[in-house]
């Protein structure tokens, strides 16, 4: 039997947060790469977040897009030929087979397509297969390794959507050594050819580099944050945060974090609320408020910023361990057991322990 881990859509697509699209950043892109990443969440089998893309690209008269929508949301399936007759009635076979659950199908046209060297083909084989999981190890370990060589493949003939899953293989070392330093070369290249995705990446691995402190940040890295903030970027300016709050990259300076932190909470960004309610209950950068930093909690723990897509389970835990903290601890003034005990039984049920 034969599975698909959707563990690469969840780290890739930071565009989406942990699987809710951004708006925001497809109104922005390319119809071109907006339709890749529909075709990859397609892929990975996250067709809600694919039509909701296609909705936005629809609205702005994009025939694939429009007929897409259409094949998403018909009841019949298409009869195939043995003959493939063009490459592109040939890939759109292929989406199809995605929509409908026949991955197999989409694999073996995209296989005789790849092989005529259409880089497209190699590049959704190369995202199907790189994250491929079978019962049989053998398998899947071939699978896999095809996958790696029709992404490397595609990247070479200049594909910028095959770049950054490249780099993300290069990142966390699927089908070959980890090479920080290539993973974040081929993202960058990605980004500068317009792919706004593998950008959105960036900003999501660099804000993991400032929290863990495992790797330097570097001047052209600061230079993307800083520039992504002033426009706005929410994940920039939660880097930004931290880069100031932990003295990371930049002068420590805990005042100009809350600033952030404050701009965020304007933005209903989840981020934002925990993070300056944790300055409050610390003092850090502007005087201990411990109401202040409960209303901000809840806030998140009641859904009252629910505005997608800043919003992620993650937070909603970490909103609820922090009030966990301040109604099992009398020295914050607000002692109560009861809450304290259920606030600790969510955050357990939010994922943070």
């Amino acid at each position: 039997m034969k599975k698909f881990s959707i563990l690469v859509a969840i780290m890739f697509f930071a565009g989406i947060g942990f699987c809710e699209i951004d708006p925001k950043l497809y109104e922005k892109m390319s119809d071109e790469y907006c339709i890749a990443d529909v075709e990859n969440c397609l892929i990975w089998g996250l067709k809600d977040q694919a039509a909701e893309i296609l909705e936005i690209v629809a609205k702005r008269g994009n025939p694939d897009a429009i007929r897409l929508l259409e094949t998403y949301y018909a009841d019949y399936r298409m009869d195939f030929q043995d003959e493939i007759i063009t490459d592109k009635h040939s890939i759109d076979d292929a989406v199809n087979c995605f929509i409908w659950g026949l991955n197999d199908k989409a694999a073996e046209i995209l296989e005789l397509l790849a092989k005529r060297e259409n880089v497209h083909a190699m590049r959704l084989l190369g995202i199907y297969y790189i994250e491929y999981i079978s019962d049989s190890k053998t398998e899947q370990d071939l699978k896999q390794k095809e996958g790696f060589h029709w992404l490397s493949k595609a990247a070479e003939k200049g594909d910028p959507v095959a770049m950054s899953q490249l780099g993300y293989c290069y990142l966390f070392g699927l089908q070959t050594d980890i090479d920080t330093k290539k993973g974040f070369e081929l993202y960058k290249k990605a980004a500068n050819l317009g792919y706004n995705s593998a950008e959105e990446y960036l900003l999501l691995n660099y804000m993991n580099i400032v929290n863990d402190g495992t790797e330097e940040i570097t001047n052209d890295i600061f230079q993307l944050i800083q520039k992504k903030a002033d426009e706005g970027n929410l994940k920039a300016l939660t880097t930004l945060g931290y880069m100031y709050y932990l003295g990371r990259g930049v002068q420590e300076d805990k005042k100009k974090a809350v600033n952030i932190y404050k701009k965020l909470v304007e933005q209903k960004y989840s981020f934002g609320y925990t993070n300056l309610a944790v300055c409050y209950i610390k003092g850090d950068g502007v005087e201990k408020n411990y109401k202040k930093a409960e209303s901000l909690l809840k806030q998140v723990t009641e859904g009252k910023i629910s505005d997608p897509p800043y919003y992620m389970s993650n937070d909603i835990g970490h909103a609820f361990y922090l009030l966990q903290l301040l109604y099992s601890d009398n020295q914050y003034g607000m002692l109560d057991s009861e809450q304290a005990r259920y606030c600790s039984e969510m955050a357990k049920r939010h994922g943070w322990y």
